[in-house]
This record gives structure tokens, sequence and C-alpha cells, in this order.
């Protein structure tokens, strides 16, 4: 049996009123023209009516508005969504990973590719310095050599003096004309450098 709050039970309501009330469901509050309740506190007596001293609130569902809540919460379900053999944590992790894994290897790429520019940077300059000294050795030898077959002509009496030979290689005995014009015009260039 449903039990009256203390504050009703209490007072001294009519009896017959309390279970009128109860029957019917409608207390009789007192509402003025602008909706406003209207409560008596004087001391309630057996005359007194419940109107003037409770107010009946009627309970309704509230109706929801869609557009309403979406606008301030998620109405899409997040939970138990997951499609068969797709896990949504499963693709942000391997997209991660895979972004780690191309970052990685292109940090592998760059690495190796700086050590072969170091490692061909370091035999080209060694091949330089081989290519400097071989030009410092042949041009001691061509010049050595030069020396030496002049010496050996003038030896043999194809003339007396350096100049009295070409520039150019088997260094020749110049003719009576070249002489007169001064040289042939040949100039001592050694044969293993470039033009």
């Amino acid at each position: 049996m449903y039990k009256l709050p203390k504050y009703i039970s209490e007072e001294e309501f009519s009896k017959d009123g309390i279970q009128k009330m109860l029957n019917s469901g409608e207390v009789g509050s007192i509402v003025d023209t602008s909706g406003n309740y209207n409560l008596s506190f004087d001391k309630i007596t057996d005359e007194s009516k419940l109107g003037n001293y409770l107010i009946s609130i009627p309970i309704e569902k509230t109706q929801q508005k869609q557009e309403q809540i979406s606008t301030f919460y998620n109405t899409e379900f997040e939970e138990f969504t997951t499609i068969e053999g797709v896990d949504r944590d499963d693709d942000v992790d391997n997209l991660y990973s895979d972004v780690v894994d191309r970052e990685q290897d292109r940090i592998e790429e760059e690495q190796l590719l700086q050590a072969q520019i170091d490692e061909l940077s370091s035999i080209l300059d060694k091949e330089m310095e081989r290519n400097v000294k071989f030009k410092e050795d042949a041009s001691e030898m061509y010049t050595a050599s030069k020396d030496l077959i002049i010496s050996q002509r003038i030896k043999n009496g194809e003339g007396t003096a350096k100049a009295d030979f070409s520039a150019k290689f088997p260094f020749l005995p110049l003719t009576a004309e070249q002489l007169e014009n001064g040289r042939d015009g040949d100039v001592d260039q050694f044969p293993f450098l470039e033009q």
C-alpha cells in the first residue's frame, strides 16, 4: 500500500479529502492567470483544502529532439561497431608502424648514401694525389730523358747547344732554315699532359 509522505500524513488534513485526492489523482491546486501556483501557509485544519497547501506536478516523458542532442553529444554508436575482419585500432597501429618503417628506411638509405659519398670522395682524393704524383714523376722523367737525348746528340756532333734541337720528341737537330727563323715554332710540350 502507498504510504503518504510525513509532511502530509502528520498534518490535520481531512482523511476523506486525502483519499479523494488519491483516487482522483487531482489535487486541485490554485493557479492564477499568469500560471503561478498559490500556496497557503496558514495552520492546517480539517476544513483546509489540500489544493491550498499542495501542488500537483504532472510527470510526463519529455520528447527529445535529435538535432538538439547531436549538437552536444555524439549520437553515433562507437561501441560494438567493429566490422568483421577490420579493427580500427589495428588500422591506426599499422598505419603508424608503416610510417615509422618508411622513415627508418629513408634514414638508413640516407646514411648508406652518405657512406658511399664519403667513400667515393676518399677514393677520388687518393686518385687525384696519385695522378698529380704520376704527372710530377712523368714530367721529371720526360725532362731527364730530353736532357739525356740532347746531351747524347751533342756528343755525337749533331749540335753544340740545347737551342740547336727541336723541342718535340725525338729532339732532332734543327735545319739551317729553322735556325735562321729562330726555332721551328715548336713548344716543349710534355706528351702526357692534356692540352
